[in-house]
């Protein structure tokens, strides 16, 4: 058995989400907001979209909406295994074209990309952006520039170990 390694999250519910799911998990997607922490907290609890997790630039962890739950994040998309019913959605705080990806984000998401495989037996070519998922293409640009190199390494390394999420008390 692998070493155990624990992600730390806020938990904050979302309202606008279905309980349960219609499909199993088949894909990640990654987002970026185009906003900043408190006001994509602010929408992404509201009343219209939701994201499974969040992750700062700083690297805090934010956990919305339960991962047997489906949120409203994907949109429409090129595939049924891209439904927001098949799949998990992580959004990121970065203002696209504005600025660089901060290592403790990236690291971070590819923790919970680690965890989400592992708890659901996905592949690591199940992970996309919002770009490659939405339809028709064009549609999103989101996540651009993505440091997916380093994102991969980290992944690889991350992969090595279980890993368990666990709320941070307030």
């Amino acid at each position: 058995m692998a070493e155990m390694r624990t992600i730390y999250y806020l938990w904050r519910p979302a309202r606008a989400f279905r309980s349960g799911r219609t499909r199993p998990v088949q894909s990640i997607i990654l987002h970026s907001t185009d906003g900043r922490e408190a006001g994509d907290v602010a929408t992404l609890t509201g009343p219209r979209v939701s994201v499974h997790w969040y992750v700062t630039r700083a690297g805090r962890v934010y956990h919305f909406v339960r991962n047997s739950d489906t949120a409203y994040h994907a949109g429409k998309v090129t595939a049924e295994r891209y439904s927001n019913s098949a799949s998990l959605g992580i959004e990121q705080e970065h203002f696209d074209g504005r600025e660089d990806w901060t290592r403790a984000q990236v690291e971070e998401v590819s923790r919970i990309c680690a965890y989400l495989i592992k708890s659901f037996g996905l592949s690591r070519d199940a992970i996309v952006s919002h770009a490659q998922a939405a339809s028709p293409k064009g549609r999103k640009q989101d996540p651009l520039d993505y440091p997916w190199e380093m994102f991969h390494r980290f992944l690889d390394q991350k992969l090595r170990y279980d890993w368990r999420a666990e709320q941070i008390p307030e």
